[in-house]
């Protein structure tokens, strides 16, 4: 991968994490080229690999590593290659990098998000969210993003 594209990778997920639930464009025109292009740019030397979730990551959600006291930022990194016809619930986000409340629809089951509230009810402990769209756009969930349902379609 040349540096260009490593940097606008790196950049697209800086973004995503800096304004939760607002989709950033990607480096890439698909979702897996994306993701090649994270791994390379952003991942490859990382303490853990991030973990690709399946249909229903509820219990991976459960069960991933929410990191420690000592190092919160070994929390579990998670990212949902999202699919054209993906179910998604709106939600309400607050925290930081949201002025105030914003609206987003996020592709996860309600199970899901309930299963990654818990995941991050123990601040600074918790699991960073990263979902890459058909078209290669890039959109995140931070551990300190608070969400609060308000339906499904």
């Amino acid at each position: 991968m040349d540096e260009q594209t490593a940097h606008r990778a790196f950049r697209a997920l800086l973004l995503a994490n800096s304004y939760p639930g607002r989709v950033q464009a990607g480096p890439a025109a698909s979702a897996p080229a994306v993701l090649e292009a994270l791994r390379e740019a952003v991942w490859m030397d990382a303490p853990q690999e991030p973990l690709i979730m399946p249909d229903d990551a509820s219990n991976l959600l459960e069960g991933a590593g929410r990191g420690t006291e000592l190092e919160p930022e070994r929390g579990a990194t998670l990212i949902r290659l999202v699919r054209v016809d993906a179910s998604r619930v709106r939600v309400v986000l607050e925290g930081p990098g949201v002025d105030g409340r914003i609206r987003a629809w996020l592709p996860l089951s309600p199970a899901e998000l309930a299963a990654r509230d818990r995941a991050c009810a123990a601040y600074p402990l918790g699991v960073d969210l990263v979902f890459l769209e058909p078209d290669g756009g890039i959109a995140a969930l931070p551990r300190t993003t608070r969400v609060a349902m308000l339906e499904e379609v």
